[in-house]
């Protein structure tokens, strides 16, 4: 069952032919690609899409919409009032699975997930489907790209599309960019891949964002705030649905919530620490010192791994800076283990339909695509 990089490249090369442009393409695409079929219970599936359903639907009701702009710092409000569809193109949903105590935990939600056309191509080359889907993975993502469109226009049938990212050519991930580019393409809609430091946003109607931006509060993104704001051009992925679900302290909200078993005990540094002060502020800190070792410290808007730690191998100096920011500790789960590698499962999320699944095979602290012979897998439910 085993594939290699050069099997990879010609499969692609015939619907994607842009990325023959790249030069050491095989150097780009190594350790993000496992020659492993990662097998699951068909439980485990279900499992994902009810936690899915539940997360998604909770997420969008009024009790929390209410709740969540009685607390948002205004800043944050007119993410909140945007007139943006309740939905993102390619989110995606990280767990942890415990096979020997038969646990699923829930890591982290994302918006501008990566990997989904690369997953595709693995599929086919493996000749496997994705589970029990009434539709391909490709046919579901062109659905929900349609759908995000229709929602914004309903007499354009042809948007102008900017993909956008920061850095684009020293991106791990170009590739893939150039993937997308050629496939909406054939559906006959124009598509750029554009850097955020030279996206001309009134030359464009739809932005595919993958820049981790993640509420467009940086200088270099005001022009696309402004113009998602008021209206003028569609983004998705877009930052409310980032706000209602992906932001690390949702974690906390939702766990408080009780709303499905997956979730895990997490906290807000800024709650357990900042907050406090004097002797009782010493005292929290030495508690969450003692916890360490049962704790995942992460950026509470950061991504993939960046400065994330593990609390037993976490140095004194480490842990006070990290008291001093917006960091959140969740218990912490070990990752599963298949064939002498760490691994977690990434399910690709429209709404609340799961289009396309993966593993993450990693050697190290975090998933990472550094790891040789690690990277992602087909699934194969049992």
């Amino acid at each position: 069952m085993g594939i290699a990089i050069s099997d990879f490249i010609a499969l692609c090369q015939k619907s994607y032919p842009s990325i023959l442009t790249i030069e050491n393409l095989s150097g780009q695409i190594e350790n993000t690609l496992s020659t492993e079929v990662m097998p699951l219970p068909k439980a485990v599936f279900q499992r994902v899409a009810e936690a899915v359903d539940r997360i998604y639907k909770f997420s969008h009701s009024p009790e929390w919409l209410n709740e969540i702009s009685a607390k948002l710092p205004p800043a944050l409000q007119p993410i909140l009032l945007a007139q943006a569809p309740p939905s993102s193109v390619l989110m995606a949903y990280d767990f942890h699975f415990d096979a020997a105590a038969d646990r699923l935990s829930l890591i982290e939600i994302n918006t501008n997930a990566s990997m989904f056309l690369p997953c595709v191509a693995l599929y086919e080359l493996h000749k496997l489907s994705f589970g029990d889907q009434k539709r391909t993975p490709l046919e579901a993502l062109r659905d929900s790209f349609f759908a995000e469109w229709s929602t914004f226009s309903k007499s354009m049938a042809t948007p102008r599309v900017a993909i956008v990212d920061e850095n684009i050519l020293k991106q791990r991930m170009y590739f893939e960019f150039l993937m997308y580019r050629d496939l909406l393409k054939t559906w006959g809609w124009q598509a750029d891949v554009v850097d955020i430091n030279d996206l001309k946003i009134e030359q464009y109607d739809f932005v595919y964002n993958r820049f981790v931006d993640f509420y467009l509060s940086e200088s270099r993104s005001k022009a696309l705030r402004d113009a998602w704001l008021k209206g003028s051009v569609f983004l998705s992925p877009q930052p409310r649905e980032y706000l209602l679900m992906a932001d690390k302290e949702r974690l906390i909200d939702f766990y408080r919530h009780r709303i499905d078993p997956c979730f895990l005990p997490t906290e807000l540094l800024t709650e357990t620490i900042r907050s406090k002060s004097g002797p009782e502020r010493e005292g929290a800190l030495e508690d969450l010192w003692a916890r360490r070792k049962q704790l995942f410290f992460k950026p509470k808007n950061m991504y993939g791994g960046k400065a994330a730690f593990r609390g037993n191998s976490i140095s004194r100096k480490v842990f006070a800076d990290i008291a001093e920011q917006d960091f959140v500790a969740q218990e912490f789960q070990p990752a599963g283990e298949f064939n002498g590698r760490k691994f977690d499962l990434r399910f690709f999320v429209y709404r609340n339909e799961i289009q396309l699944g993966c593993a993450r095979l990693y050697t190290g602290q975090t998933t990472n695509f550094n790891s040789p012979g690690g990277g992602i897998a087909p699934l194969v439910f049992t």
